[in-house]
């Protein structure tokens, strides 16, 4: 029970940090600037400048990529752990990680995928806030 907790909060940590992390390195690879990272509980947004229409679709896309190739990387590893307790806690963090990168393209709310619609739609979004 304790080991499935432990999993449950990396899990949680993990996602938000590997999400985000990945909206700040397609900021700086499109040649943008962050201005700040604000965190608020279980959730998280990059505050960035971006140069075009162009560099915003990459940072929207980016977190859901990160999440998303973490996840393969996890379930991958959980094949070949010797230990299937530390298999079964790699294969639950990887779902965890695939679940956000599909609610993050969802479009509702303030979500990436919300703010992408809005893009590809050429409708009025806060550009790099994400």
């Amino acid at each position: 029970m304790t080991t499935l907790a432990a999993a449950i909060l990396a899990g949680l940590a993990s996602v938000l940090l590997v999400h985000e992390l990945g909206h700040v390195v397609a900021a700086l690879l499109c040649g943008g600037r962050v201005e700040r990272v604000q965190w608020r509980g279980l959730s998280a947004r990059v505050i960035a400048e971006l140069p075009d229409q162009r560099a915003q679709l990459l940072f929207f896309l980016a977190g859901a990529l990160a999440t998303a190739s973490c996840a393969l990387l996890l379930g991958a590893l959980a094949f070949v752990v010797e230990s299937p307790t530390m298999a079964l806690v790699m294969g639950l963090v990887a779902g965890m990680h695939l679940a956000h990168a599909a609610f993050a393209l969802w479009p509702s709310g303030e979500s990436d995928g919300a703010r992408l619609r809005a893009l590809l739609c050429g409708e009025p979004s806060s550009q790099g806030e994400r």
